[in-house]
């Protein structure tokens, strides 16, 4: 089954489907997508992180410390540091 992507502002995937069986089984089933739930948790952290340090109320050192947390992946102390 041939998948594009469209990589934009918008979370989506289009999916092609060209046998009617197929087609009748999706309709029926609950579709889930993996990939895209994947994408809007990626998008999701990123915002929740930005929100509460900008609403907290850092020194400047603890700033430095979230950012550079942040940017090496330690994703723990940073949910600790903004808490």
């Amino acid at each position: 089954m041939p998948v594009m992507k469209n990589w934009g502002k918008n979370t989506e995937i289009f999916v092609r489907i060209n046998n009617p069986m197929t087609l009748r089984r999706f309709a029926i089933q609950n579709y889930f997508n993996l990939i895209l739930t994947e994408i809007e948790m990626k998008r999701k952290r990123p915002q929740e992180v930005l929100i509460e340090f900008m609403s907290s109320n850092l020194s400047d050192e603890e700033r430095y410390n979230v950012i550079k947390n942040d940017f090496l992946g330690r994703d723990d102390e940073v949910t600790r540091l903004l808490k």
